[in-house]
């Protein structure tokens, strides 16, 4: 496992898979995409988590991700995002609550969604996990937010063969 495997996260940010392009290792949003932002349980007894397993060995195994959160209450809601969106391929941006961010997943090795509830007792909630499996483990990324999804600026043909020496 890394170091970062089983870290607490303090923010989940789920985008459809098809609507990312990865330029140069940064996600970049295509125009008009949306993206989610996940409210996390903030009991202890319910953090949200990030896990990632490496292959024992290098002989083209894969990694696996899973990202496991509690949603507090099974409302209508959650059961009709659950409806709408479980057969959506997922990237994850994830923030863990010292502050390290990765991307999960990519367009070609998605994340899928899977629930679990419980309610009657003394429980009402649903657990949500984002997993998948890829050639390699998450990026560290410096942010979640929107500057992580957008180049660096307008482009510039005459400094294109400047960076990507043409």
């Amino acid at each position: 496992m890394n170091d970062y495997a089983g870290r607490r996260l303090s923010r989940i940010r789920m985008i459809p898979a098809p609507l990312v392009e990865m330029i140069d290792g940064r996600p970049i949003l295509k125009p008009g995409a949306q993206t989610l932002f996940v409210q996390l349980a903030t009991a202890d007894t319910t953090p949200a988590t990030y896990q990632e397993e490496s292959p024992p060995d290098s002989a083209g195994q894969l990694y696996t991700w899973t990202i496991s959160f509690t949603q507090p209450r099974y409302t209508a809601e959650t059961r009709d995002f659950l409806r709408r969106f479980a057969r959506v391929k997922w990237i994850a941006l994830v923030e863990s609550v010292g502050g390290s961010c990765w991307l999960v997943g990519t367009k070609d090795f998605p994340l899928m969604l899977r629930s679990s509830s419980a309610v009657g007792g003394n429980k009402n909630n649903s657990t949500l996990t984002l997993s998948g499996q890829g050639p390699r483990p998450a990026v560290s990324i410096d942010t979640i937010e929107d500057t992580a999804l957008s180049g660096s600026g307008p482009f510039d043909p005459n400094d294109f063969q400047n960076n990507f020496d043409v």
